[in-house]
């Protein structure tokens, strides 16, 4: 799960839409883009056979202390992963000493820079 400004959010939505996609496949693209630059294997299903409808909604409103505060404003954008594949990303995330916030948001970052979904890891 990514925390986004809301218009990021919207982009990736809609880019995720115009590709034929769900969120949950453009985020495992993103976050198997985005360690393929550490020289790490996807970790994460770019293809799922069965689809969840999630709602969109805004990050809740939490008292302004640590890391919450960095949310405030911002919408959730998350997929339905296997149990394995989220133990095995967070694995990943320890090892390189990362958030997994910090993965998925550079990794959509590198996701927007090609040209074309042929480009994408595994596509």
């Amino acid at each position: 799960m990514a925390y986004l400004p809301s218009d990021e959010a919207d982009q990736i939505r809609s880019r995720a839409a115009a590709a034929g996609e769900t969120i949950q496949e453009t985020i495992a693209k993103a976050v198997n883009i985005r360690l393929a630059a550490y020289g790490i294997g996807p970790v994460l299903n770019e293809l799922k056979l069965s689809h969840f409808v999630r709602k969109q909604q805004a990050a809740a409103v939490r008292p302004v202390d640590g890391h919450t505060a960095a949310r405030q404003g911002t919408k959730i954008l998350a997929g339905w992963f296997d149990r394995q594949e989220v133990i095995t990303f967070g694995a990943v995330c320890a090892e390189l000493g990362m958030p997994a916030q910090v993965i998925i948001v550079e990794g959509l970052a590198d996701l927007a820079t090609r040209n074309t979904p042929d480009q994408a890891v595994g596509g």
